[in-house]
């Protein structure tokens, strides 16, 4: 056969394979989400409905799309302290391969050697292994331990792959090494993540994220309020051939050690990146182990009171870096408040953006951006449509209020937050995990 009637029939095969395709829905075709992994084929799409899935998946050697309906807020996988709650493995899984929309919770990581070292657990959250290159985006990983001893991983754990890690939320997870997120021999491009809270356990490095061996592109991602109790609260980069290359993060407010440690002949990369309040202080690591590609800075980001957008005169935003490189944006997210403008420029008089942290336990923060006075109120109701609390109630000026939410006597569950003023409603979901 020719080469060109190669050609054809690959494309043709790849057409007739889409066209075979099929859409397994949760709860409708499959009482649960393994049993619609295990049905599900090549191309196909497994997708899940609202709820609270109590379950620990395996995904083996398929390239199909795990997504749910209603977003990461209503729509919780719980591993329920019984092992990671999702392992993808298989070198047959490439980048057609999606997993989006999921809060993961509740995990503890797989438990076997690695490095000839027996661990309690690996991948609290998501394991991925085994020549898996999935995307990842679009999640909550929250909540997720790596058992000791020696977990690796608390909210996901990436061993010898190279799935990319895009747009998720990975917040208070915790293991020995890599409380957020541990990459080994991997090659992933982690970009445009929210990675805040997470921890090691005692003598841990690596609380936001821990890079051993191969080359993964960390990019456009905020690490904030990581904690670790040795070395690197934000990144632990070591060993020969470890050579990451760090871009545009924003890297703030993490605790208790140094929020950057490269050692033992790491090769790292930096630019663009950007330091503010650590607690140890923000001092670009030795010479020796960062090659500076210029655009490093230590400057206030200017967060907004809605959680890690950026005020809009902030030096992480394009054309506003103080040394005058050319960044881009630095972080994960772009401007969310600051200018008159940007309230006159709202849609309707008034806005009720998104709760932060959500989800949540036991507080969370909401904040209305109001065009201009009004009467104004706030609430809290169940998805039964029954009121729960009223959180504010009276006139409100022009601008910018934050209210506080305490969910300590309230259920776990998903609620509504309904603003309502100027005869107009703005609704947000919140969730409460306890």
């Amino acid at each position: 056969m020719s080469r060109s009637l190669c050609q054809i029939s690959l494309v043709l095969a790849s057409f007739c394979g889409t066209l075979n395709a099929a859409i397994l829905t949760v709860p409708g075709d499959h009482s649960t989400i393994q049993q619609a992994l295990n049905a599900a084929n090549d191309l196909d799409t497994v997708r899940v409905s609202a709820g609270i899935w109590p379950e620990n998946l395996v995904l083996a050697n398929k390239n199909l799309v795990l997504e749910s309906v209603s977003g990461p807020e209503l729509t919780i996988v719980d591993g329920m302290a019984a092992g990671s709650v999702l392992r993808i493995h298989g070198s047959l899984i490439t980048e057609a391969c999606v997993i989006q929309g999921f809060t993961f919770t509740g995990g503890t990581g797989t438990a076997l050697s690695v490095s000839g070292i027996p661990r309690g657990g690996v991948g609290g959250g998501i394991f991925c292994h085994d020549g898996a290159d999935p995307v990842i985006r679009g999640n909550v990983l929250v909540e997720n331990v790596a058992s000791a001893p020696q977990g690796l991983g608390g909210g996901i754990f990436v061993w010898s792959c190279a799935p990319r890690i895009q747009d998720n939320r990975i917040q208070a997870n915790s293991s020995h090494y890599g409380g957020g997120l541990f990459l080994m021999n991997s090659t992933s491009d982690v970009v445009g993540n929210l990675i805040t809270g997470n921890t090691t356990q005692p003598s841990g490095k690596g609380g936001g994220i821990r890079i051993l061996y191969g080359a993964p592109l960390i990019q456009n991602n905020t690490l904030v309020g990581n904690f670790a109790h040795w070395i690197g609260s934000a990144i632990a980069a070591s060993e020969p051939g470890c050579h990451p290359t760090l871009n545009a993060n924003l890297i703030v407010g993490n605790l208790n050690s140094n929020p950057l440690d490269f050692a033992y002949s790491a090769w790292v990369e930096t630019s663009c990146n950007e330091m503010w309040n650590n607690q140890t202080g923000d001092i670009w690591p030795s010479s020796q182990y960062m090659h500076d590609l210029g655009g490093n800075i230590i400057a206030d980001p200017r967060f907004c009171p809605d959680a890690y957008t950026l005020y809009s005169t902030s030096p992480a935003l394009p054309g506003q870096h103080p040394t005058g490189a050319d960044c881009g944006l630095i972080g994960a997210f772009g401007p969310g408040c600051g200018a008159v403008a940007d309230v006159a420029d709202l849609p309707g008089n008034f806005d009720l953006l998104a709760p932060a942290p959500n989800p949540f336990n036991p507080s969370t923060r909401c904040t209305i951006v109001m065009r201009q006075t009004a009467p104004a109120r706030l609430e809290l109701f169940d998805l039964q449509g029954r009121r729960v609390m009223t959180l504010l109630d009276g006139l409100l000026s022009r601008g910018e209020h934050s209210v506080q939410l305490e969910g300590q006597t309230l259920a776990s569950g998903v609620y509504l937050l309904v603003l309502s003023a100027d005869q107009e409603r703005r609704v947000q979901k919140v969730t409460l995990l306890k």
